[in-house]
């Protein structure tokens, strides 16, 4: 049977553009109604991930969860009234999904929040100064951030504490897009090429990277020590590199790329550690065995983490924005692109491969 669409409208808009320092990148957000089938489509722009309890959500200009480890179709969730997109979604400790909807006639933004199988309740925008742009959580403790806008090149941040978003002091935001972490019992956040550090977000001290006036930071991800990994790319320059430090001492940075790089994560297949960065338009790449002393990526190719890339050219050409965990080791990798869709990879019958979701 042929599956009929009827095609509401396409819409592609710059990826939160808080600054000029944005890559600008466009992201089609696909907002297509299907007649008779469910599943994700394969054109659309995964702008965040997030697991609650058994629940896999990911905002891709609509909502869309599963239930997680299953291969069932990824179900659409109605947005608020009013609202017609999302690209930023985040879970709570207690067990909340918090996404951000807007408007793309007004362009209004709110942030709205839901259980698993409840509806959306809008969070009053009280506490914020400026247009709610961003919302994050880290994946440890599942603290809430959000990060507003107050002028195409400045913003605010704030975390969530005892029911009340509280601004995040010390942070002089440059636009609102950032970065969140937590490892060896410390908050780490990034905001344009600042890098701040702390047990708690209301004490926060920022870090000195030597990274020039033109890089951006563009993914944290933890180590095997009390280290973190973080990428940045140069704007002007076009370079990007990944990069080892230590409290506010950059341990060894690794060899520069003509491409941008896009977010990180550490991901163990059949005993082995890799870090799997995303680029601008390359697909991912990987070390394997990352450390402070190896940081140098490659191309991926068919070994344990991935039997078939070769062959997965869709995902070769992407830009991969960011990487998401379901199961832990062994667990199934996701990687989330701008209008190449989901990719999930997933140990079966002894080898791992990549598929569309």
């Amino acid at each position: 049977m042929v599956l009929k669409k009827i095609v509401i409208f396409i819409v592609s808009i710059a990826f939160f553009s808080c600054n000029d320092s944005d890559i600008g990148i466009f992201y089609g957000l696909e907002t297509e109604e299907k007649l008779a089938d469910n599943s994700l489509p394969n054109n659309v722009t995964v702008g965040g991930m997030v697991k609650n309890v058994n629940e896999l959500y990911i905002a891709a200009g609509k909502i869309y969860t599963k239930t997680s480890g299953s291969d069932s179709d990824w179900d659409k969730l109605s947005t608020p009234s009013g609202y017609d997109l999302s690209t930023s979604i985040a879970v709570s400790n207690d067990n909340y999904v918090y996404a951000v909807f807007f408007n793309k006639e007004s362009a209004e933004k709110a942030l709205f929040r839901m259980q698993n199988g409840g509806s959306w309740s809008k969070v009053t925008d009280s506490d914020f100064s400026g247009s709610i742009e961003l919302v994050k959580n880290d994946e440890t403790n599942k603290t809430i951030f959000v990060s507003t806008r107050v002028s195409s090149n400045e913003g605010n941040l704030y975390y969530l504490d005892a029911g009340d978003f509280t601004p995040v002091p010390g942070i002089t935001m440059t636009g609102c897009v950032f970065h969140v972490l937590y490892h060896d019992s410390n908050y780490w956040i990034s905001n344009y090429n600042n890098l701040y550090r702390g047990a708690d977000p209301s004490s926060l001290t920022e870090l000195v990277t030597d990274l020039n006036i033109n890089d951006e930071i563009r993914g944290l991800s933890p180590s095997s020590s009390d280290y973190i990994y973080f990428t940045y790319w140069d704007k002007d320059g076009t370079k990007g590199s990944i990069v080892a430090v230590n409290g506010s001492t950059i341990e060894e940075e690794g060899s520069d790329y003509s491409y941008m790089l896009n977010g990180l994560k550490i991901f163990t297949a059949s005993g082995y550690n890799f870090l799997v960065c995303g680029t601008g338009g390359r697909g991912y790449y990987q070390i394997l065995s990352p450390s402070s002393t190896n940081l140098d990526i490659k191309k991926p190719s068919n070994n344990v983490l991935s039997e078939n890339y070769s062959s997965a050219t869709d995902l070769q050409d992407s830009v991969v924005l960011d990487f998401f965990i379901d199961g832990g080791d062994d667990g199934d990798l996701y990687a989330l692109t701008a209008t190449r869709g989901l990719w999930k990879n997933s140990l079966s019958g002894g080898t791992r491969t990549w598929s569309i979701e």
